[in-house]
């Protein structure tokens, strides 16, 4: 269908890829499909060290 996020090249370059699998696919047909702009990258990306810490106090 041609939403396969390794065919984006933002998504190849991204070191959270293997993590997230190219976000919402749902997300990814609306954007080509129907003109939307949804954000289809995960949450922990420019947060991973705040989801890092977390686990660590929670472990402690």
């Amino acid at each position: 269908m041609g939403i396969d996020h390794y065919q984006d090249p933002v998504c190849r370059d991204c070191s959270f890829l293997p993590i997230c699998r190219g976000g919402c696919p749902k997300r990814r047909y609306e954007n080509k499909y129907e003109g939307k702009q949804n954000d289809c990258c995960t949450p922990f990306k420019g947060r991973i060290e705040d989801y890092l810490e977390l686990i660590v106090k929670k472990q402690d």
